[in-house]
C-alpha cells in the first residue's frame, strides 16, 4: 500500500490550494455558489413557495423493506469529505510528479478541471431540481447530531438526480483518470482508486439504509453519471445495481427485487435516452429531460416502470 493514502490525507490541502492558487481559489467559490443555489437556495425556495414546482413522491414499495440502520449516518455524510479527501492527496501527491515521459503534471489545471466538472454536476442535477422537485419518507428526527444537521439544512426536496450517487461516481471515476495518468509505475495508485471505488458504493448503500433516498433514486443516479460522464460505463452501472446491499451485513428479504427493479429502471433511463419510442426523431434527448420525464410519469401513477426488463433498440 502507499505510503500516503486517501483514507490518511486530510481536507486541508485543496483548501490552502484555494487559497494560495488564484485559479483554484476561484473555481473553488464558484463551486461553492452553484452549490448553495442548485442544491439549498431551490429547496428552501420550494419549501416556502410550494407552488412553485411540483413536488413528487419517489417512494417505492420496496423501499420499506430495507433496514433502517442509524449507525451508518456518519458514512452518508461522508460523500463531501471523501471528494475533499480525494483531490487534496492528488494535489500534494501525484499532481507534484511527473508523467512517465519527464512532463511535469499540471496540478493546478488538473485541479481545476476537478472542481469545473464537480460543479457542472451540480448544475446539470439543479436544472432538475428547478423543473421538479422530489422527495421520499424519512424518518423523524431523532436525537443524534449528525440527523439533527441533515433536518436543520436539508428540507429534504432534491432526491433525483441523487447527489450523493452523483458525486461519489464522480470522485471516483476522476480519481482513477487523474491517479492512472500520474502513474510513474504500473498499480502505483491501486490502492487509492480502490478505496474510493469501494466507498463509493457502501455511500450509495447509505443513501438507503439511513432512509434519505429511494430505490428509483440509485437508478435514476446511475443513469444521470453515466449519461454525462461516459467513461463511467453502463456496465459499471449495471454491476452497481446487481450488487446493491452488498455492505449490509444485515439480512434484506427482498435484496434480489431490489437489485432486479433497480437494474430494470437503470435500463428504462438508457431506453428513453435512446428514444426508442420514437426511433425516427433527431438527436438524443437531454439526459436531464429524461429524468424530468419519469418524475412526470412517477407523479401520474407510473410507479413501475423497473418492474420489467427493457429491451433497448439500439441502431
Amino acid at each position: 500500500m502507499s505510503k500516503n493514502t486517501i483514507s490518511r490525507t486530510t481536507k486541508f490541502p485543496i483548501i490552502f490550494a484555494a487559497l494560495s492558487c488564484r485559479r483554484v481559489g476561484k473555481t473553488g467559490r464558484q463551486l461553492i455558489k452553484d452549490i448553495v443555489y442548485w442544491f439549498f437556495y431551490l429547496q428552501f425556495q420550494t419549501r416556502h413557495r410550494p407552488k412553485k414546482r411540483p413536488v413528487v413522491s419517489v417512494d417505492h414499495p420496496l423501499d420499506e423493506t430495507i433496514p433502517f440502520r442509524s449507525k451508518d449516518v456518519r458514512k452518508y455524510m461522508f460523500f463531501i469529505p471523501l471528494w475533499m479527501k480525494s483531490i487534496s492527496f492528488y494535489w500534494k501527491n501525484p499532481g507534484r510528479k511527473s508523467v512517465p515521459d519527464g512532463t511535469p503534471v499540471d496540478r493546478v489545471a488538473k485541479t481545476v478541471e476537478f472542481l469545473d466538472e464537480l460543479r457542472l454536476l451540480y448544475r446539470n442535477a439543479g436544472y432538475v431540481y428547478n423543473k421538479c422537485s422530489s422527495t421520499t419518507r424519512r424518518p423523524g428526527l431523532i436525537p443524534h447530531p449528525v440527523f439533527l444537521q441533515i433536518h436543520f439544512f436539508d428540507p429534504h426536496l432534491h432526491c433525483i438526480p441523487s447527489l450523493h450517487v452523483s458525486v461519489v461516481l464522480f470522485n471516483y471515476l476522476k480519481m482513477r483518470e487523474l491517479l492512472a495518468e500520474a502513474a510513474t509505475r504500473p498499480g502505483e495508485y491501486d490502492e487509492e482508486i480502490e478505496y474510493c471505488r469501494r466507498t463509493a458504493v457502501e455511500i450509495i448503500d447509505t443513501i438507503l439504509t439511513v432512509k434519505q433516498h429511494s430505490i428509483n433514486c440509485v437508478a435514476a443516479g446511475l443513469f444521470f453519471v453515466n449519461a454525462y460522464h461516459p467513461q463511467f460505463t453502463e456496465d459499471e452501472c449495471r454491476e452497481i445495481c446487481r450488487n446493491l446491499l452488498s455492505t449490509v451485513d444485515e439480512e434484506v428479504e427482498t435484496l434480489e427485487a431490489i437489485r432486479e427493479y433497480t437494474l430494470n429502471l437503470f435500463e428504462w433511463f438508457l431506453a428513453k435516452h435512446d428514444k426508442i419510442e420514437n426511433p425516427e426523431a433527431g438527436s438524443e434527448s437531454d439526459a436531464r429531460d429524461v429524468i424530468v420525464d419519469f418524475l412526470k410519469l412517477y407523479e401520474a401513477g407510473e410507479r413501475d416502470l423497473g418492474g420489467d426488463k427493457v429491451e433497448r433498440n439500439q441502431a
